[in-house]
C-alpha cells in the first residue's frame, strides 16, 4: 500500500488570510472577525450574538476567504488536520573540559 508523506506544511490563520486579501486593514479587526468565526464553527448562531450590521460586516469579511457564516457550520466538510512531526536525533553529550564537580563541605 502506498502512502503519502508530507515533509512540510504551513497553516495560515483566518486572521492572516483576512489581512492578505485586504478584507481588513488591521490585525485587531482580523482577530475580532476570526473570533466570531470560531464561535460560528462551534455551533453558535451569530445572528443571536451580533446586531444585524455587525453580522453582515463579519459575514462580508469572511466571504472574501471563502467562509459563509450565514449557513450553519457543516462538520462533514472539514478537511483533516495535518500534524507536523519530525524525528529528533538524540545523542549523548560529553562533559565540557571547563566543568568541575561541586565540592561537598565536610562537617
Amino acid at each position: 500500500m502506498k502512502t503519502i508523506q508530507i515533509n512540510h506544511d504551513e497553516h495560515v490563520s483566518i486572521a492572516h488570510q483576512l489581512l492578505e486579501v485586504g478584507a481588513v486593514n488591521t490585525l485587531r479587526k482580523a482577530n475580532t472577525t476570526m473570533s466570531y468565526f470560531t464561535l460560528w464553527q462551534n455551533g453558535t448562531d451569530l445572528r443571536q450574538v451580533l446586531n444585524q450590521s455587525q453580522f453582515y460586516e463579519h459575514k462580508s469579511r469572511l466571504k472574501k476567504v471563502g467562509i459563509d457564516i450565514g449557513q450553519p457550520f457543516d462538520v462533514t466538510r472539514m478537511c483533516p488536520t495535518l500534524r507536523r512531526s519530525e524525528v529528533i536525533e538524540v545523542k549523548p553529550l560529553s562533559i565540557p573540559s571547563w566543568y568541575q564537580l561541586p565540592v561537598v563541605a565536610k562537617s
